[in-house]
């Protein structure tokens, strides 16, 4: 029973980025391909140029967690490595949360919920009647 909440939750979540999508005038299929929907939120929403940054930083955080699990001698500057890196990709992604929702030019308080509540408010952005853009 549990499973069906989770697929019907997961299945609400796509299909309100695919609706995001569709107001930003991006073809919606493109919100369901990973790398290419978060290329084009940066791009749209933000700057390029932090895409690039944010991929760097996710696979330096890959490279590290995936060192960290053989035995050697830099394990504790690895395990730093890691963490700054991780910190890092959330101090990212919680900022496009807030550039999403300062382009389609909503409220302080929104883009607040945006990056604490993102699926939340999310679909609300996705099924909101009237936006800017």
């Amino acid at each position: 029973m549990i499973w069906i909440l989770i697929c019907a939750i997961g299945i609400l979540f796509f299909y309100a980025k695919y609706r995001v999508f569709e107001k930003m005038n991006e073809k919606g299929w493109k919100a369901l391909v990973p790398i290419l929907n978060t290329y084009i939120l940066f791009n749209r929403t933000w700057k390029k140029t932090f895409f690039y940054l944010y991929l760097c930083i996710f696979l330096l955080f890959g490279l590290n967690a995936g060192l960290l699990t053989l035995n050697t001698d830099s394990y504790h500057f690895l395990f730093l490595t890691s963490f700054i890196s991780y910190v890092m990709l959330i101090i990212l992604i919680l900022s496009l949360h807030y550039h999403i929702a300062k382009y389609f030019k909503q409220s302080i308080l929104f883009r607040i919920g945006m990056v604490v509540l993102y699926p939340v408010f999310l679909c609300i952005l996705a099924f909101k009647k009237e936006l800017d853009v």
